[in-house]
């Protein structure tokens, strides 16, 4: 017969005892009889497995008919997500007012590159109105800066056009050559005359089958320590005879003694140098030289002939 447990009020339960009289005892601190005189009260004692007493009472036979019940946990209040703050409003920049003085703009070449490059300048304003000063004149040059002219093109103030350099398209130049047996008849109509005997070169032996167009016998001619005297003096006479507003025509004469050789080459070099100087009416002449070589390198242009032209031509206009 199995043992039985006496109740804790002292009265039987008739519950077998399975191992349970231990658990018994762990709750018998806890219980309460039914002739208790307080009813149960919510919230008692926490219990050994954690639950809260709620009530107790006892069935007709004695049983006992306490409920435990675990506790949840207190419902915890969703914390409410404040709302976003917006950004701070930016107040718009200040401007500056508009100045009532003209904007004077700056003309500087800054050359590109390296630390010379321009700084960005900063759009002007819409309420600012570029006026021109009435106390300074346009165009007008302090402290020798170039200005613009009409046209976009920049001129040194310092210069002064004469009507030397604005009508020389108007200018008739003729250039003559020949040789000694014709330079009688060609000194009649001449204004300046220039022996180009004194330009003798040993050293054009071989090149004698050829005539002045070739382009070695130039280059020789260019780099003749004569050459430089020579346009020297005729860039002076010629400036001297166009400052008499009624000479519109000049002519040159250039002789040697066949009129082959140095003297063709010394007048095909200042052609070349009137053509480039704007003087776009000058006319070349030979007179005694007949057809000449005939090769190629007499008869047709090259480009080497074009840069003894060149050399010429800047030895002319290092005298500025």
């Amino acid at each position: 017969m199995p043992r039985r447990c006496v109740g804790l009020c002292g009265s039987r339960a008739g519950v077998p005892l399975w191992g349970a009289c231990s658990l018994l005892r762990a709750l018998e601190s806890q219980l309460v009889c039914p002739g208790a005189s307080s009813p149960p009260q919510e919230g008692g004692p926490l219990s050994p497995l954690g639950g809260v007493r709620v009530g107790e009472w006892r069935f007709m036979n004695g049983g006992q008919a306490n409920h435990w019940k675990r506790a949840s946990p207190a419902p915890v209040a969703p914390v409410p997500t404040p709302p976003p703050v917006p950004p701070p409003l930016r107040s718009p920049p200040v401007r500056p007012p508009p100045s009532s003085a003209p904007v004077k703009r700056s003309r500087s070449r800054s050359p590109r590159g390296g630390d010379g490059l321009a700084s960005p300048v900063p759009p002007p304003d819409d309420d600012v109105i570029d006026e021109a000063d009435p106390a300074e004149p346009e165009n007008e040059a302090e402290n020798g800066d170039e200005v613009e002219n009409d046209h976009g093109m920049e001129e040194d103030p310092n210069h002064k056009d004469t009507d030397l350099q604005m009508d020389r398209r108007e200018v008739q130049v003729d250039v003559l050559t020949c040789g000694l047996r014709d330079r009688e008849k060609c000194e009649e109509e001449a204004h300046f005359v220039v022996d180009m005997r004194s330009f003798y070169d040993p050293g054009c032996g071989p090149l004698k089958r050829h005539d002045g167009r070739h382009n070695e016998i130039i280059r020789r001619m260019v780099h003749h320590h004569l050459f430089t005297d020579l346009v020297s003096d005729l860039r002076t006479q010629l400036e001297e005879h166009l400052e008499d507003q009624s000479n519109r025509s000049v002519k040159f004469l250039l002789f040697c003694k066949s009129g082959r050789h140095r003297s063709v080459a010394a007048g095909g070099l200042l052609h070349y140098i009137l053509l480039s100087e704007g003087y776009s009416s000058a006319e070349l002449h030979h007179v005694s030289l007949g057809d000449g070589c005939g090769c190629d390198l007499c008869s047709k242009p090259s480009a080497q002939r074009c840069l003894a032209c060149e050399e010429g031509l800047r030895k002319w206009r290092s005298e500025d």
